[in-house]
């Protein structure tokens, strides 16, 4: 498979097979990424779905100049908050965008095979889902992009629109807590 540059390449020659080969490389992370924003599984479909045709049809591809990776998760990410605007918008109240263990389980209730959290003791695996459920907002959300997503600390600095500092203390500031709360459980 070609690496995220010779992609852009091929994309800008035309190429559909690297259209095809960066959709199979990146659709189910973008999914993932789209369901922690929306809750919504069809909804996080629907909208990775509507970003690559968007992305082929229109050559946004043209546009890229930077990372291809952060380009693509940058766009999920405003495509879902716009989704998520219009329907606090619309049903004119706060919605709860917390982090549930359901978050932590594929589908089939097996947890992601990250080796930073693959726990075989179901007891334990609470344990941490209950403290990844305690922390804010924005630190949940660094800890899902680099252990769920395996993105780099650079690629959620510049998803997120942060800095890499701040990434790095917010995934230090999140593993204390979990390291400390997981033995008081």
């Amino acid at each position: 498979m070609l690496d995220d540059n010779n992609l852009l390449l091929e994309l800008k020659k035309g190429n559909e097979s690297a259209f095809q080969a960066l959709f199979h490389k990146y659709y189910p992370d973008l999914v993932g990424y789209a369901y922690v924003i929306l809750r919504d599984r069809n909804r996080a479909e629907d909208v990775v779905q509507d970003f690559f045709v968007d992305f082929w049809l229109r050559k946004k591809y043209m546009q890229v100049c930077s990372s291809l990776k952060s380009y693509i998760f940058f766009s999920i990410r405003n495509a879902c908050l716009n989704i998520v605007r219009g329907d606090k918008s619309q049903k004119n109240k706060e919605a709860d965008y917390g982090f549930s263990s359901s978050y932590i389980v594929s589908e089939n209730n097996e947890p992601y095979e990250n080796p930073a959290f693959y726990i075989e003791d179901e007891n334990n695996y609470d344990k941490i889902c209950n403290c990844i459920n305690k922390l804010p907002e924005a630190r949940k959300r660094i800890l899902i992009l680099c252990y769920y997503h395996n993105m780099k600390y650079k690629e959620v600095a510049e998803v997120l629109n942060i800095s890499i500092n701040t990434v790095k203390v917010q995934m230090g500031r999140a593993f204390k807590f979990i390291r400390e709360n997981i033995l008081c459980l």
